[in-house]
């Protein structure tokens, strides 16, 4: 569900997507894709531009020293797995997660995005041109552990929790319970230097969870690529006009990616 491999990659050829899936039945679906019988597939790949890796990106505060973290599982849907507690019952179903309903544990291998983004890493010292993150209120925490190489990432998207007080986020670090909170993520990424792309936490429209959840993209103003980002946006419903409760910013935004 929402991967780039059917959504993006037929878009731009140019492309190619590294994804992370610490879910192994998850993993193995997406692997699945590109495996047939009797012919030779490379190792993770799940499409001929795409690798699907069974780690967790994470921050070093919750991983252990040799590079493992615990899973947690809350609820019925694992999709809501989180590396956090669960702090709150989830706003969209208890089944996703309920606090102190622990279901399951998994421990399982990590990396940060330093890590990954280091000259010697995996990605071989390139830039990023679109990361999408979606890690159980660590979203933030995950762009924060590029460290010194965040100015590397050229645009990312996150999930962002209505600041209206109904929405208690789900999972928190301890000690900041708002840290998925539509206006900290904002400020968090305007000290890494990623601006909301034509929209903020005021008029984004929370189309999600009953109200508490939307994506909101954010780039790296004068570096991002316009017609990538404009394509993943249109392939996700996520930044285009469905995302805005101003017309005239969907407007704006939309003329500039058919332009450019």
């Amino acid at each position: 569900r929402d991967t780039l491999d059917q959504e993006l990659l037929p878009a731009q050829e140019s492309a190619f997507v590294v994804a992370f899936e610490p879910l192994l039945d998850k993993w193995a679906t997406l692997v699945a894709r590109n495996s047939k019988q009797d012919k030779r597939s490379p190792l993770g790949f799940h499409h001929e531009r795409g690798i699907a890796l069974p780690f967790a990106v994470s921050p070093t505060a919750q991983q252990t020293a040799d590079g493992f973290a615990t899973l947690k599982l809350f609820g019925k849907i694992d999709g809501c797995a989180s590396l956090l507690d669960a702090a709150a019952d989830n706003y969209y179903s208890r089944e996703c997660a309920t606090k102190g309903r622990l279901v399951d544990e998994r421990t399982i291998p990590t990396l940060t995005l330093e890590r990954l983004l280091a000259p010697g890493g995996l990605l071989g010292g390139r830039d990023v041109a679109l990361a999408k993150v979606d890690a159980q209120g660590l979203d933030v925490a995950v762009v924060q552990s590029a460290g010194a190489h965040a100015r590397r990432i050229k645009a990312v998207q996150l999930e962002v929790v209505n600041d209206a007080e109904r929405c208690t986020p789900t999972y928190a670090t301890p000690g900041n319970p708002l840290q998925a909170k539509c206006t900290h993520v904002e400020r968090a990424m305007h000290a890494l230097g990623l601006l909301p792309l034509g929209t903020n936490c005021s008029v984004l429209a929370y189309g999600e969870a009953n109200g508490c959840e939307a994506q909101m993209t954010f780039v790296r103003p004068g570096e991002y690529a316009v017609a990538l980002v404009g394509a993943f946006c249109r392939a996700q419903r996520s930044c285009d006009t469905q995302s805005w409760s101003r017309k005239a910013l969907a407007v704006h935004w939309t003329r500039r990616w058919t332009e450019e």
